[in-house]
């Protein structure tokens, strides 16, 4: 998934990175995409709020 504000090169350095740390320390790599998997949720959560606010009720 692409993240807002990131270039395609910034991207895969965060890939590189990851599986580097998935080597090195795997509970840290599962405790930084858990983050980034909340940080998503609750962005989609609030596209989802400004979409009903919008009048989109059944956007989901």
């Amino acid at each position: 998934m692409t993240h807002p504000g990131l270039t395609k090169a910034a991207e895969a350095a965060n890939d590189v990175f990851l599986r580097i740390l998935f080597v090195v320390s795997p509970r840290l790599a599962m405790r930084l995409m858990d983050r980034q998997f909340q940080r998503d949720a609750a962005l989609i959560a609030e596209m989802l709020a400004d979409f009903e606010a919008a009048g989109y009720v059944g956007a989901a």
